[in-house]
């Protein structure tokens, strides 16, 4: 949304699973803790920077404003 990409397309598809992957990967993987809690406020903040330096890079998108 904050950069306004016109479809999701399968590069930001693959930054939002490794942002999610690197997320989980810094508590440590275990038998029980495969995917970083929903409710970890750091999250949806690091996907969301992955995925919007995704679609941009991929031309789906525009650049933040401001930059």
């Amino acid at each position: 949304l904050d950069v306004r990409a016109r479809e999701i397309n399968s590069a930001m598809k693959l930054a939002a699973a490794y942002a999610l992957a690197d997320c989980a990967s810094d508590k440590g993987l275990s038998d029980e803790y495969i995917i970083p809690s929903p409710f970890d406020p750091s999250v949806a903040k690091t996907v969301a920077e992955a995925v919007a330096v995704a679609a941009i890079q991929s031309g789906v998108a525009q650049s933040r404003r401001g930059e």
